[in-house]
């Protein structure tokens, strides 16, 4: 847990879970988006739609995990219609991953704290990782890694989240006795070994995890206008405790591109589809998009080099000479001998 003053170092350098306040205080939707009267419901549904339209296409996602596409306005009109009947706020299901293009909008920029390394996903127009979560009280997000072992940021505008976390390490334990079949859910601190659960795969069976007791779980609750820093790698659950609101985003740069490139050599290619927006790229066609924005980058460390404080730029070259040892070693020599000798750096 620390304050925005108390960072000195790069914020994207942690290892573990952060809880950062102070990070959005300047954001013009804490006034438009969320209701400071306390006789009114806590987020202001009409300012959503005077930010993003009525007619607006929104995924929202049901308890059932089935997704529908609907309009904006319809949408936040159930909402209105049941904000005193929580009863039957699971029926309204869960807005998410709604693609939010922060630099087009003023409502909610990305936070200073996280400009330090540009973010690779935002710099193509067909790569956005900038979400909007809108969900009721006892909605949640199964168990999951971001994608592509992306760094993730969510910052709460209304309601509580609890999170659960498994570190890295512990991630071989989060499945069944085949290693195929990954948990849907963490335990509760209580349970009894072995454990049995549905599986996140489509058939939802219930199966066997034998070890998953033994996985370190690390929680914390997030208050409005808190932000949570995800570190890549890290499996996670979130459960919102009240009617919540949140941006998040999704986050590439030198300091974890490595684990990107090493979940893409190894892992299904539903990472590819959802990193590259429908392709599903190989590791190499990702290669492409790294060299090219580890070139930008490296012109703009070099301008900027002056500005910036001397443990903030030894930080960033060292990402940049960490990235540049792994392609060295994922990628075949010839590939990687034809990116660097044509000036790339």
């Amino acid at each position: 847990y620390c304050a925005v003053t108390e960072i000195k170092e790069n914020v994207f350098w942690t290892r573990v879970p952060t809880v950062i306040w102070n990070a959005i205080d300047d954001w013009p939707a804490l006034q438009k988006w969320v209701n400071k009267k306390k006789d009114a419901p806590p987020i202001n549904l009409d300012g959503l739609i005077s930010s993003f339209g009525h007619k607006t296409e929104i995924p929202v996602e049901y308890k059932d995990g089935s997704r529908k596409r609907l309009c904006l306005g319809d949408y936040l009109d159930k909402w209105k219609s049941k904000f005193d009947r929580s009863d039957e706020k699971d029926q309204i299901g869960y807005l998410k991953d709604f693609v939010y293009k922060s630099q087009s909008s003023s409502e909610a920029p990305t936070p200073i704290i996280f400009q330090g390394f540009r973010n690779w996903l935002s710099d193509d127009k067909n790569i956005g990782y900038n979400f909007l979560y809108l969900g009721a009280r006892g909605s949640c997000t199964h168990l999951h890694c971001d994608v592509a072992n992306s760094i993730s940021w969510s910052a709460s505008l209304a309601g509580r989240k609890r999170w659960r976390f498994v570190p890295c390490e512990h991630t071989h334990l989060l499945y069944d006795a085949t290693g195929r079949h990954l948990a849907h859910d963490l335990p509760s601190t209580k349970h009894q070994s072995p454990w049995y659960a549905r599986c996140r795969c489509s058939c939802s069976k219930l199966r066997c995890f034998p070890s998953i007791h033994l996985a370190t779980i690390l929680e914390l609750i997030q208050e409005p206008g808190q932000v949570v820093l995800v570190p890549s790698g890290w499996y996670h659950t979130v459960e919102n405790l009240d009617d919540a609101l949140s941006v998040n985003a999704n986050v590439l740069n030198a300091v974890n591109a490595p684990f990107v490139l090493s979940r893409l050599e190894t892992h299904e290619s539903a990472d590819k589809e959802a990193l590259f927006g429908g392709d599903n790229l190989s590791a190499d066609a990702f290669l492409k998009v790294l060299f090219a924005s580890l070139r930008a980058d490296l012109k703009a460390f070099c301008k900027e080099k002056e500005s910036v404080s001397l443990l903030f730029q030894i930080q960033r070259a060292a990402a940049m000479a960490r990235l540049l040892a792994s392609l060295g070693l994922l990628v075949s020599p010839n590939l990687f001998e034809t990116k660097i000798n044509k000036n790339i750096l």
